[in-house]
């Protein structure tokens, strides 16, 4: 049973999340690790964490055996402290490339695959709902 809720889990976390990891770090408290990994894997922390219906809160292998982890929350906890604490900063780029991607679509796909470009890339991007 418990291989089985651990592959149900991972099929409802966002690809690459790391929760273990973000968990730990924001049960010590350490809250700027927790905003990194967090970010790592996640375009729009400040966002998702509070929009996401949580479909891996059902599927958390803790629940066989306590209540699960209430990631939803966490997630909101760790940006929460990110802001106050002054770790979220602007990432522009240091220099950009004479090459424009459009993106078409902005949804939150769109977004992410725009925010990937820039700064991340250092390609000039333009978003066309």
């Amino acid at each position: 049973m418990h291989g089985l809720r651990h592959a149900v889990l991972h099929e409802r976390l966002p690809a690459g999340q790391h929760h273990p990891r973000i968990q730990r770090s924001r049960a010590q408290e350490k809250w700027e690790d927790a905003y990194n990994r967090l970010s790592e894997t996640n375009n729009f922390p400040e966002v998702t964490g509070r929009i996401c219906p949580a479909l891996c809160e059902a599927a958390c292998v803790l629940g066989i055996h306590q209540p699960p982890t209430m990631i939803k929350n966490d997630e909101c906890t760790i940006i929460d402290q990110a802001w106050e604490l002054d770790y979220v900063k602007p990432l522009p780029p240091q220099r950009l490339t004479d090459q424009t991607v459009a993106v078409v679509g902005s949804g939150p796909s769109g977004l992410a695959c725009a925010q990937q470009l820039h700064p991340r890339r250092p390609h000039r991007g333009r978003i066309r709902a």
